[in-house]
């Protein structure tokens, strides 16, 4: 039976104490990029949140919602008469 060029074909394989050595980087490369791709929707999301929060500005919609508070517009004037 003829052999095959896979059956010819040395192959050196790491140790074992290498292949753990090298999963362990891997392992640590892995959790850094998915630190960082959190990182990144975080900052996304951040981003999300900062346009709405200046769209809500804009038509005027910032405020605390308790009737009883006075308006940012009163405590402004209050502001630069006290000054």
């Amino acid at each position: 039976v003829p052999k095959t060029f896979l059956e010819n074909y040395k192959m050196k394989v790491p140790t074992i104490k290498e292949q753990q050595e090298i999963v362990n980087i891997l392992d640590k490369l892995l959790a850094k990029y998915n630190k960082i791709k959190n990182l990144e929707q975080q900052l996304e999301k951040i981003e999300l949140l900062k346009k709405a929060i200046l769209a809500k500005a804009f038509r005027g919609e910032l405020g605390t919602n308790n009737p009883d508070e006075e308006s940012a517009e009163n405590l402004l004037k209050e502001i630069l008469a006290e000054k």
